[in-house]
């Protein structure tokens, strides 16, 4: 009994591991020759055509942010129309806000992934099941067979950069990933906070309890 009792949770650990997760930054990339200071004052900018998920993904990301001690702007704030604004106005709302920096997000590729699980069989050892009735009953749910199992599930790319505004050079670059992504808001959550740890270790974002 006990055998098979662990035999399930064994399976049950392996076919969580193809559900869904969260976000994860897998690569990055920061400027050397910046040097600082670290922003204090961030336009956040979801590169998307879904309105919706623009304003789920901003305001996500710049709760984030001020959980952090940091100012964030949305760019829905601004572009209320979410229509492609000009280099002068982006300027612009730089100037008027006080910006020193924009992050950036958009979805770069979806692709899916199969998972195969080959049909196992564990059995008692020998010659548990022999000598009585018992020993056989003991055997026979010591048996387990799995059938094996396909399952397929999508992995979700996300580009995010940094810019500074001085110059409008990036100064950080990172892929995450996400697998089976179905809520927008938890995961616009669970990406957020991923890119600002990223930002904090590089030293780009000092939260106000360090400052």
């Amino acid at each position: 009994m006990k055998l098979r009792i662990c035999l399930a949770v064994a399976l049950l650990a392996v076919v969580a591991m193809g559900c869904a997760t969260g976000p994860k930054v897998v690569s990055a990339w920061r400027d050397p020759a910046y040097a600082g200071p670290a922003f204090k004052k961030v336009g956040v900018v979801g590169l998307t055509p879904n309105e919706s998920s623009q304003r789920i993904f901003e305001s996500a990301f710049a709760m984030k942010l001020r959980e952090q001690g940091v100012q964030a702007l949305t760019a829905y704030e601004v572009n209320p129309a979410h229509v492609k604004m000009t280099r002068e106005e982006v300027d612009q709302v730089v100037k008027d806000n006080g910006l020193d920096a924009i992050i950036t997000a958009r979805v770069v590729d979806r692709k899916q992934e199969v998972q195969v699980s080959a049909p196992t069989t564990v059995v008692a050892p020998y010659p548990a099941y022999y000598g009585s009735y018992y020993g056989f009953y003991d055997y026979s749910w010591g048996y387990y067979h799995d059938p094996g199992y396909v399952y397929s599930y999508e992995v979700v790319s996300i580009e995010t950069n940094v810019y500074e505004t001085k110059t409008f050079a990036i100064v950080w670059t990172g892929m995450s990933e996400t697998t089976d992504p179905s809520n927008v808001g938890q995961e616009s959550e669970g990406l957020a906070d991923g890119i600002i740890r990223e930002l904090i270790s590089q030293g780009l974002i000092v939260p106000s309890a360090a400052k």
